[in-house]
């Protein structure tokens, strides 16, 4: 861990006494960044350059993996879509199936009430029935004659 005031002393220098005559240095504007102290101009333009670069491989790499994933999104929708389409068929050959099984039920009902209505109509035309005739009481018997 470094200390404050020698980090101080470091990076302005030792204080100078006015009064012993010395010049206080001058402020080294371009000094104390991200780099090391002693790293020339050239050093540095070749540190940004590289980081350029390594900033467009990663902008670049970004920009095609998200054309990539677009275009994958897209594939799936239109295979959704075709999917959807061909399930709209299937519907479309479902309703008409039904609607040919209910005209067949539809027929059947009809033959069904006929056959009942003309039960009912003939059973309402029989002819009426016949009163009993009450049964003769046996009187007396006739002589039988012998042989």
């Amino acid at each position: 861990m470094i200390n404050l005031a020698e980090r101080i002393k470091r990076e302005i220098g030792e204080p100078h006494s006015p009064a012993a005559g010395d010049e206080p240095d001058p402020i080294d504007v371009g000094g104390g960044g991200p780099h090391p102290p002693g790293m020339d101009i050239g050093e540095r333009l070749a540190r940004l350059e590289s980081a350029q670069e390594w900033t467009k491989v990663v902008l670049g790499l970004i920009g095609a993996l998200m054309i990539g994933g677009f275009a994958f999104l897209g594939v799936q929708i239109n295979r959704l879509d075709a999917k959807f389409d061909s399930l709209g068929g299937r519907i479309d050959t479902l309703g008409s199936r039904i609607s040919a099984e209910n005209a067949a039920t539809r027929q059947e009902l009809i033959g069904v009430a006929t056959a009942i209505s003309n039960s009912i109509t003939a059973a309402r035309q029989m002819q009426p029935p016949t009163l009993p005739l009450p049964m003769p009481t046996p009187g007396p018997s006739p002589p039988t004659l012998k042989q």
